[in-house]
């Protein structure tokens, strides 16, 4: 139980670094910036109590935030992306799955694991860029960026679940 705590703390502290110090300040084309912190959300075990989510989406969100100055953005579209990330596990998942797994390549095998993990991160990043547009309004700019970022997002997911998988 301790090292399972240590082991989520670990991979939550990491993930925040990687990005506010190195994806933040990279992008691809002037579009694509990874955002890999949802891969918290996306791996957190699939019996997680919703509570719980919602209060590490809305931590994980406001930390990226107050290290991006952005007011609010991310931690709207962290919270918006832990409250489905429970429907979207019942599309994945069957219910013995859900009661004892973690969502990850090493459980449910890695295309299958794509689909989730992609399906997260488009509500999250259409999410995101929505309430980024509310300030300056440009629909194709808007689905550049949604495909840009979840394109590069999920590249990134899966190259960490292909080293974590090698690994294991």
């Amino acid at each position: 139980m301790i090292s399972t705590i240590l082991r989520y703390t670990f991979s939550f502290l990491a993930l925040i670094l990687v990005q506010v110090m190195i994806l933040n300040n990279f992008q691809i084309l002037g579009l694509a910036t990874a955002y890999l912190y949802i891969y918290f959300i996306i791996t957190l075990p699939a019996n997680t109590k919703r509570s719980l989510v919602y209060t590490l989406g809305f931590i994980l969100g406001l930390i990226v935030d107050i290290f991006c100055n952005t007011p609010g953005i991310h931690t709207l579209a962290a919270l918006f992306t832990a409250a489905l990330r429970q429907p979207v596990l019942v599309l994945y998942f069957n219910r013995e799955e859900l009661e004892s797994s973690i969502p990850n390549a090493r459980y449910l095998g890695m295309w299958r694991f794509i689909r989730y993990a992609v399906t997260l991160v488009i509500i999250h990043h259409v999410f995101l860029f929505l309430i980024e547009a509310f300030a300056l309004f440009n629909p194709i700019m808007m689905l550049e960026k949604i495909g840009a970022c979840t394109l590069f997002t999920t590249l990134l997911i899966f190259v960490v679940e292909n080293i974590k998988t090698s690994r294991q």
